[in-house]
């Protein structure tokens, strides 16, 4: 809670202290526009350092007069709105979790902050539509409810499908996973196959030769002159041959703890597998019961009246009563009542079995098209950054966490990664293929190097790059 407050306090007290610089305004005659700050007007020559869309990326572009349309400067209060806006932008719903009563009462009271201090917004409708997004989930989670998917259940009906979507997600993951220890599999059989050339028939190595150590000595001359003689020599091993054990190493590697990480994945999958049974039962009983109507209560007869014994006739022989047979509907009622119970639970089960399926094939086409959008903002960053930053000049060994762009780095010399360390952010692209030009590369790797660009560390940038990494995997 105290979090929560102090980050919607910080936001805030921000955007008052940046709203007095204002922000520039370039719209170029192409219908480009341009946001962000003029750092200087000379030469008929306008150099702004223009920010992207969500403000994490900034660029200096410099634009001629001859192609700018307009520029407008914003006024303090407009500049004041602005940054206020787009900190309150960091807003966000989970579509498979709900949040605490504090989350919802807080936010709501943000809102209601900026409608106060800027009544004739045009970012009214946007503001009292998340509010009113608040207020909602606010009486679901009041009511007890959960959230999954976007809809509201209860928490026995949730767990089942939560479990089932991280079935999923597992099951995605290790197939990926197989595809890869399968890819090195092959790649090692080719190897190994590759080894055997290097030897001849009697097993010993071929290509490798011996190359002479050279000593010093006096020559025993008055003049005491130094001579160079051969003192021993020593074996220098064929460069390929060597290439290809130490490749068959690093690729045993891969392979052995791609196994391992199959095997940790297959126990998790199992896992939730027994889960998911367990949840759809306790999820059968909670509907079982749900559909089953209370007896109605039945009061006891009253007891007879006292009534004098009448006198006893003598016994009457009567004649036998015949009783006529009831009909099937009555005779076999508990059979019936059994049975259509039954059927109204299958039907309960069916439907949202059906509508699970259907959600679960929606979503995943919707996490598919989220993980392109996120790689294709990882490549717009690392192009950037690779453009635009400083490359100094090798080796370095850049230090910090690796954030992959795809698979990373691979042993063919190929793969594209970023380094976000104290101090720099890097943009590494591999440079070890054969037909690569290594005179470029100025960063270490495992391989032949790689080519690296780096800007000052930026916070709000690393932060972007590991969300956008995580929502790409």
């Amino acid at each position: 809670m105290k979090k929560t407050t102090v980050t919607i306090a910080l936001l805030f007290v921000t955007g008052l202290l940046t709203a007095a610089l204002g922000e520039s305004v370039v719209t170029l005659k192409s219908g480009e526009v341009l946001r962000g700050d003029v750092v200087s007007d000379t030469n008929d020559v306008l150099q702004i350092r223009a920010f992207s869309a969500n403000r994490t990326i900034s660029s200096l572009r410099n634009v001629p007069h001859a192609d700018i349309q307009n520029i407008y400067n914003e006024t303090p209060a407009e500049a004041a709105e602005r940054i206020d806006f787009f900190a309150l932008s960091k807003f966000q719903l989970n579509p498979d979790q709900e949040q605490s009563t504090e989350f919802y009462t807080q936010w709501i009271d943000a809102f209601g902050k900026f409608l106060k201090t800027y009544p004739q917004s045009d970012k009214t409708t946007v503001i009292q539509q998340r509010i009113e997004a608040c207020q909602s989930e606010l009486k679901h989670v009041a009511d007890g409810e959960v959230k999954f998917e976007n809809r509201w259940m209860t928490p026995v009906e949730k767990k089942p499908l939560s479990l089932a979507k991280q079935l999923a997600y597992l099951e995605r993951q290790r197939d990926s996973l197989a595809k890869t220890v399968a890819a090195a599999q092959g790649t090692l059989a080719g190897l190994q196959a590759i080894l055997p050339t290097f030897f001849d028939v009697h097993g010993r190595p071929i290509g490798d030769y011996q190359e002479p150590i050279y000593g010093t000595r006096d020559d025993g001359s008055p003049n005491h002159f130094a001579v160079r003689y051969i003192a021993g020599y020593r074996t220098v091993q064929n460069p390929q041959r060597v290439k290809v054990q130490a490749d068959i190493v690093s690729v045993q590697q891969q392979v052995a703890s791609g196994g391992q990480a199959l095997a940790n994945l297959d126990a998790k999958i199992q896992g939730i597998k027994i889960q998911i049974s367990q949840a759809q039962r306790a999820y059968e009983i909670a509907l079982a019961k749900a559909s089953q109507k209370p007896a109605p209560v039945i009061a006891a007869p009253p007891p007879p009246a006292h009534v004098a014994e009448p006198v006893v006739a003598p016994p009457v022989a009567t004649p036998p009563v015949v009783v006529a047979p009831k009909p099937g509907i009555a005779r076999y009622w508990k059979e019936f009542a059994v049975g259509g119970g039954v059927l109204v639970i299958l039907l309960l089960l069916i439907y949202p079995l059906k509508r699970f399926l259907q959600r679960s094939e929606q979503t995943e086409a919707e996490r598919d098209e989220q993980r392109r959008v996120a790689r294709d903002n990882l490549k717009k960053v690392f192009d950037n950054i690779f453009a635009e930053g400083e490359k100094p000049a090798g080796p370095n060994t850049p230090d910090g966490e690796i954030v992959p762009i795809g698979r990373g780095e691979d042993t063919y010399g190929g793969g594209r990664w970023f380094v976000i360390g104290d101090s720099y952010i890097w943009a590494v692209q591999n440079n070890g293929r054969p037909t690569d030009n290594w005179v470029y590369n100025n960063v270490v790797t495992k391989g032949h190097g790689a080519v690296g660009a780096r800007i000052p560390i930026d916070t709000e940038l690393a932060d972007y790059i590991n969300t956008e990494a995580i929502a790409a995997r």
